[in-house]
């Protein structure tokens, strides 16, 4: 008998490292690795092209910046309104084939969007966001 339990130890540790590579390989998964942590809990997740935050910037975001203070986002929206955006109703006054442009001031927690071009460029102004902010 004393012999089988020399044989049973090696089985059930060979077990265990089994179940804990599974488990470690189970949550690597469940990570997204195409997001980006923007700051002040915004992160971009590049897998459904949105920014998700106290506010989301819906699909398709097309570029963003970012420094410790700014995010500024470059979006051109969905053909619909997806239903996990159901909190806020994202209203597109030029047609959701036009693009269109945010300013996410950090501190603040304030997201301001969506905008044309002439009211993105005159906020950038008031705001003084910083000319290094650029799309890429």
């Amino acid at each position: 008998m004393g012999k089988m339990n020399f044989f049973i130890n090696p089985l059930k540790l060979g077990c265990g490292i089994a179940f804990l590579f599974c488990l470690l390989l189970f949550f690597s998964l469940m990570f997204d690795k195409d997001s980006k942590n923007l700051g002040a809990n915004f992160t971009y997740d590049a897998e459904h092209n949105h920014i998700l935050g106290e506010i989301d910037i819906p699909p398709t975001v097309i570029s963003y910046d970012h420094n410790k203070h700014f995010i500024i986002v470059k979006q051109k929206p969905t053909e619909f309104q997806n239903i996990i955006y159901d909190k806020i109703e994202y209203v597109y006054p030029l047609g959701r084939d036009t693009i269109y442009y945010w300013i996410i001031m950090k501190k603040e927690k304030k997201v301001i969007g969506p905008l044309d071009e002439k009211q993105f460029n005159d906020l950038k102004e008031k705001y003084n966001v910083p000319y290094s902010l650029v799309f890429k």
